[in-house]
C-alpha cells in the first residue's frame, strides 16, 4: 500500500518504466517462446498491481479529506491512516509532533495501528483532526453558521439580537469571546467536540459554547483551587447524596476541588445528558438534567467525573460530550460507565446488597443506610440492571434535581 506522496511518485515512475518495458517486450517477443510469454505476463501483472495501488491511494485522498470521528477510528483503525493520507499530512509531521521516529510511525501504519493503545491512538487522531481542520479552513469549508439553531439560541437568551443586529455575527462574537481567538473556527475544534455537518452536531456545538461561556464567568471572577487528579475524595462527595439538597451541595463541593459544575438544558434534536470539558486547564462537568431524577443525576455526574479523571488532559483541551449516557459502546464511554458504577457502589458492596434479590422497600432502605448513600442510587441501578422500571419509582427522586438549579 502507498503511504505517502513520495511513495506515490516512486510508484508512478516505476509504472512508466514497466509500461516502457512491456512495449519493448511486445515488439520483439516470440510468442512460441514460453519463457518470453511468462516474462510479459509477469510484467503486466506487476503493472496492474501498481496501478491498483495508485488508484486506491487517489480514492483515499478523494474520500477521506474531512475531519474523522474518533468512534469511527476505534471501530476500524486503518481509517486513521486513510484520514492522514486524505488530509495530506506527512508521516514526518506526526512523528515530530508526537516526538517519535518516522520509522515508528511507518511501523504503526504498516500494522494499521492495531497494536497501539487507545491513549496513543487518540493523540495521533487529535493531531490529524487539528491538521484536517486547518486544511478545511483554508478551503473555507468548516462551518455553515446558518445551520446553528439560531431561533432556539435567541429564545433561550444565549445571544441578544436587537434592531438590525445579525444573529450570526452575534454568535460569532460569542465564540470569539470564549475561545479568545479571532480564528475561532480552528480554535473551537481544538477544544470542542464537532464531528459532523448535521443540525444535531451544530446544536451540540452551540450547547458546548454556552457551557464554556458560563464556566468562563466563574473562572475569571473566582479564586478557584487547582484541580488535583486524586479520586480519594469521591466517597465524601457520594456521602452528600443523603442530604435533601444534595444537588446544590455537590456544586459547591466540586468547586472546592477545582472542578466547575454547570447545568445547562439540552437543545432540541439532541439527547444530551452531560459533558466533560477543559477550559484554561480547568475541568468542567456539564449536565443537562434531561431526566430530572436523583438516580440519573448521580450516575451522569460520576460518568462525567470519570472522563475528568481518566481521559481529559491539560495538554489537549478536548471534550467528551455524552448523549444517552450508559448506552455507548465507545471504549472511553465503557470505561466511564464502569468508573461510575464502581465508585457509586463498589463491586464488593454491590454483591452484599440484598435489595438486588429481595426488591422491597425495607431491604432497599437498609442497604442505603449501611452504605451511607441515597436509596435513589441503589434503586436506579436495580431498575437498570433488571430492566424493571416499574419498581422503586418512589425512591429515584423524580423532580428532585432541577429545582435546585432554576432550570426548566
Amino acid at each position: 500500500m502507498i503511504l505517502n506522496n513520495f511513495e506515490l511518485t516512486l510508484t508512478q515512475d516505476y509504472i512508466r518504466k514497466i509500461e516502457k518495458e512491456i512495449k519493448q517486450l511486445e515488439s520483439i517477443i516470440d510468442f512460441n517462446d514460453f519463457m518470453s510469454i511468462l516474462q510479459l505476463d509477469a510484467s503486466k501483472s506487476q503493472l496492474e498491481d501498481l496501478i491498483s495501488q495508485v488508484n486506491v491511494y487517489e480514492d483515499i485522498v478523494k474520500n477521506y479529506n474531512k475531519t474523522p470521528d474518533f468512534s469511527e477510528i476505534l471501530t476500524d483503525r486503518k481509517k486513521l491512516l486513510f484520514y492522514r493520507i486524505g488530509n495530506q499530512i506527512d508521516q514526518e509531521e506526526i512523528a515530530k509532533e508526537l516526538n517519535i521516529s518516522v520509522e515508528h510511525i511507518k511501523r504503526l501504519e504498516e500494522e494499521c495501528y492495531e497494536n497501539l493503545n487507545p491513549e496513543e491512538l487518540r493523540k495521533i487522531y487529535q493531531y490529524i483532526s487539528n491538521k484536517s481542520m486547518e486544511f478545511n479552513i483554508q478551503k473555507n469549508e468548516l462551518l455553515d453558521w446558518s445551520k446553528f439553531p439560531l431561533s432556539e439560541i435567541i429564545n433561550k437568551g444565549w445571544i441578544k439580537v436587537k434592531g438590525n443586529l445579525n444573529p450570526i455575527e452575534e454568535l460569532k462574537r460569542l465564540f470569539s469571546n470564549i475561545l479568545e481567538d479571532n480564528s475561532y473556527e480552528l480554535a473551537f475544534h481544538r477544544k470542542m467536540t464537532f464531528n459532523g455537518n448535521s443540525a444535531k452536531e451544530y446544536s451540540l456545538l452551540a450547547w458546548q459554547m454556552k457551557v464554556l461561556y458560563e464556566a468562563k464567568k466563574i473562572i475569571t471572577t473566582s479564586d478557584l483551587p487547582v484541580f488535583e487528579n486524586d479520586t480519594s475524595w469521591l466517597p465524601e462527595l457520594l456521602a452528600l447524596s443523603t442530604h435533601e439538597n444534595a444537588p446544590l451541595l455537590v456544586k459547591n463541593y466540586l468547586f472546592k476541588k477545582g472542578i466547575i459544575l454547570i447545568v445547562e438544558p439540552h437543545l432540541k434534536s439532541t439527547y444530551l445528558d452531560g459533558a466533560a470539558l477543559l477550559y484554561r486547564s480547568v475541568p468542567i462537568v456539564a449536565l443537562t438534567l434531561r431526566h430530572d431524577r436523583l438516580d440519573n443525576f448521580w450516575f451522569v455526574l460520576m460518568h462525567e467525573l470519570a472522563h475528568v479523571f481518566l481521559h481529559l488532559t491539560r495538554e489537549a483541551e478536548i471534550s467528551f460530550v455524552d448523549e444517552e449516557v450508559g448506552e455507548d459502546n465507545d471504549i472511553y464511554e465503557k470505561e466511564a460507565d464502569k468508573f461510575a458504577l464502581d465508585n457509586l457502589i463498589s463491586p464488593e458492596n454491590w454483591e452484599s446488597c440484598l435489595s438486588r434479590f429481595y426488591q422491597t422497600e425495607s431491604f432497599l432502605l437498609e442497604d442505603a443506610e449501611r452504605l451511607g448513600i441515597s436509596p435513589s442510587i441503589i434503586a436506579g441501578r436495580i431498575r437498570k440492571e433488571h430492566q424493571k422500571y416499574n419498581i422503586f419509582s418512589n425512591f429515584i427522586g423524580i423532580g428532585e434535581v432541577k429545582k435546585y438549579y432554576e432550570v426548566n
